[in-house]
């Protein structure tokens, strides 16, 4: 193997491609980055044999070949190479690194080891702009769980309907549904790991589109020059319609920039690990909030309209604020039927593409 390219380009994929490599595996291939040279393309991949991305750059191959090398070593060498053209060529046991007056060799790992990437048939599922699901992403992902004894739920739902998205998370305690239309038609169901959602958002900015396309056992999302690939979820999601509330008797319309301000004031002084809620007292006209600690005790108010029977409610802040964090609106609507029956939070308007739940906690004397 002997091929050249250029270090900026080198630098992009290795920063990406190398996080899905696996960082302890008993097959050490899996904790490197896979380099195939052919032709005028050179093609990165990192795969832990659930998640893959691969990814190729230009270049002038001298010679064909493919080795693997350490991702984490190949990423550290690859972040400190100058601007300049690189060259990798095979010596021995070793894959040498020059450019300009550095130099280094790299112990190489046989790519016989290295297990070949599940096929997925591109080309025949949804299209959508990857700054909308980069938003859908971020608006949801939170709320996917991180129990493994419930697999189904460490994942988010996406269903197409009608030309109709609809990605759906929930983790027993919040419940983040968000909606776009889309020019896929179909009804599709398929469920996708959270962590492989995390990726997806990251790598939306090396492109104006994204693809995904489905097989009965995987996902392949591809990001411009960017491809991943990772395991479908089986089971049975929850159906979050029969879930939500369909009426209320209470209903509040808040100032989403007043009220998460306030929340975050107030929770300065509220101990997550002795896991003390948030104390809401909804009054005519004016939240009342109020956290305490063994640290000390905080109040803060905020202006809210709607019909108003005081009700005192206990919320997990850390929950509040991941939801009002990503809320697109200005006003939002707050609805429940009892202090401790579900929060459903809504927009204001007439704009229907979220909605979040989120459970109550139970007060005790304060």
């Amino acid at each position: 193997m002997n091929f050249t390219c250029f270090s900026n380009d080198l630098k992009e994929k290795i920063a990406v491609v190398s996080r899905a490599a696996a960082p302890k595996s008993t097959n050490p291939a899996l904790e490197g980055i896979k380099i195939d040279a052919e032709g005028d393309r050179i093609c990165f991949t990192g795969y832990d044999m659930k998640q893959g991305i691969y990814s190729s750059i230009p270049g002038d191959v001298k010679e064909a070949g493919n080795i693997v090398v350490n991702a984490k070593l190949l990423s550290s060498v690859v972040r400190s190479l100058p601007d300049g053209m690189v060259n990798f060529a095979l010596d021995g046991e070793a894959i040498k690194v020059t450019c300009s007056k550095y130099e280094s060799r790299l112990v190489k790992i046989d790519a016989f080891d290295y297990p070949a990437l599940p096929e997925v048939k591109k080309g025949t599922g949804i299209k959508l702009p990857s700054d909308v699901l980069s938003q859908m992403i971020r608006q949801t992902v939170f709320a996917v769980s991180d129990n493994e004894t419930r697999p189904v739920y460490v994942g988010e739902l996406f269903s197409s309907s009608e030309g109709e998205l609809t990605m759906v998370a929930i983790d027993g305690f919040r419940l983040a549904v968000r909606k776009e239309p889309v020019s896929f038609s179909e009804d599709i169901s398929f469920i996708v790991p959270g962590t492989a959602l995390s990726e997806i958002e990251k790598i939306c900015s090396y492109s104006e589109d994204v693809e995904i396309d489905i097989s009965d056992r995987h996902i392949l999302f591809t990001v411009g020059s960017f491809v991943l690939i990772t395991r479908r979820i089986d089971g049975d999601f929850l159906d979050y319609r029969k879930t939500l509330p369909q009426s209320f008797a209470i209903k509040w319309v808040a100032d989403k920039g007043e009220f998460l301000s306030a929340v975050e004031r107030v929770s300065i002084l509220i101990d997550d690990k002795a896991k003390a809620p948030l104390r809401c007292t909804f009054s005519e006209g004016s939240l009342y909030l109020s956290g305490l600690s063994g640290s000390g005790k905080a109040d803060d108010v905020c202006t809210i309209d709607g019909n108003f029977p005081d009700l005192t409610v206990g919320f997990n802040s850390s929950y509040l604020i991941d939801i009002l964090k990503v809320i697109p609106t200005d006003k939002i609507q707050i609805c429940m039927n009892t202090a401790v029956s579900p929060c459903v939070i809504t927009s204001a308007s007439d704009d229907d593409s979220f909605v979040y739940m989120l459970l109550p906690v139970r007060l005790g004397k304060q």
